[in-house]
Parts: structure tokens; sequence; C-alpha cells
């Protein structure tokens, strides 16, 4: 993992990244590209397969995946803490 930067630094950069659609930014930005890419096409994947289904269901799949979009931030965040702090 890249020490140069703070762990406070690193968690601000995934729960901002990933509440505008870029989640995984702080696990690039850690030095662990490979799983920061992965998040990051897979964040990207299932806000397009959650947009298109709530759209076509009217808004009625939103509610399902509202609670996702919040919730997945804040968990690969914690992840990241965890990570960086036993480095």
């Amino acid at each position: 993992m890249n020490q140069s930067y703070t762990p406070t630094f690193l968690i601000l950069l995934e729960l901002i990244g990933g509440y505008c659609g870029f989640l995984g930014l702080g696990w690039i930005v850690a030095g662990d590209v490979s799983k920061g890419l992965m998040i990051l096409i897979g964040y990207a994947a299932l806000l397009a397969v959650g947009a298109a289904l709530t759209f076509f269901s009217f808004g009625c799949l939103g509610f399902f995946f509202a609670p996702l979009y919040i919730a997945a931030p804040i968990v690969s965040a914690v992840k990241l803490y965890e990570v960086v702090r036993t480095t």
C-alpha cells in the first residue's frame, strides 16, 4: 500500500468518490490498483443496471437499490481503512 497519503484522506476519497459514482478511487490511490479497478467497474455496472431497472419499473425498484447505493461506499471505506491501518 502507498504510505504517502493519510488514512483519513483515503477514506474521504473513497466516500466522496463512491457517492459521486466513482467507488474504488481510494483503493487505487492507496496502491491496490487491481482491486480499485474491479470495484470501480463493478459499481459502475451496478449503477447502470439499477438505473435501468428503476426506469423500466417506473421507479418501484429504486427503493431496493437505494440502500445499496448508500451502504456500498461506507462498507468499502471501512474495508479500506482496515487494510491501510494494518500496513
